[in-house]
């Protein structure tokens, strides 16, 4: 939706968007999908209305549809469910580079590099750029036979260059 308000007509300038799904969600319902996506089985614990909470909401989405051409590629559920997958995948890159820069200080280089080719893998898949920069750091500091001090330099020039990306 940002980078659809970037591209947009003038006329949807200085306008106000709701950017939702585009159906209704119901709080019990979120809670529910929220416990079932993280496996918990805990039932809400109800308290009485507060003044000021909103008893109905539905995010009318069709100014944006629009104007700004938005169409949501993903509901509710799917978009829980892929955000802790990634969740789950950010954690994996990161023990294995830190397993990977734990077996190099063992002088297991061989493992170690196989473990941090994953985690780059796995950065460059799920577009992790900050983590592709600090793999690719590791990468570089491993005192490899097969690394020629060409190829060190470029692992670290791209490095440094996706760390300049994220800041």
């Amino acid at each position: 939706a940002n980078l659809k308000a970037c591209l947009a007509p003038s006329e949807a300038a200085g306008n106000a968007f709701n950017i939702a799904y585009g159906g209704r969600e119901y709080l019990i319902d979120i809670y529910y999908g929220l416990c079932d996506a993280l496996q918990i089985k805990k039932e809400p614990n109800f308290c009485p209305d507060r003044p000021g909470d909103i008893k109905h909401s539905n995010a009318d989405i069709s100014k944006a549809k629009k104007l700004l051409g938005y169409d949501p590629d993903y509901d509710f559920e799917k978009g829980i469910a892929l955000a802790l997958e990634k969740k789950v995948v950010y954690a994996e890159t990161i023990i294995r580079c830190e397993y990977g820069k734990q077996l190099a200080l063992l002088n297991n280089v061989h493992e170690a590099k196989k473990q941090l080719d994953i985690a780059l893998n796995l950065s460059r898949q799920y577009r992790m750029v900050y983590i592709e920069a600090r793999v690719l750091f590791e990468i570089a500091k491993i005192d490899s036979p097969d690394m020629s001090g060409e190829r060190k330099e470029m692992t670290l020039r791209d490095a440094l260059h996706l760390t300049e990306i994220t800041n």
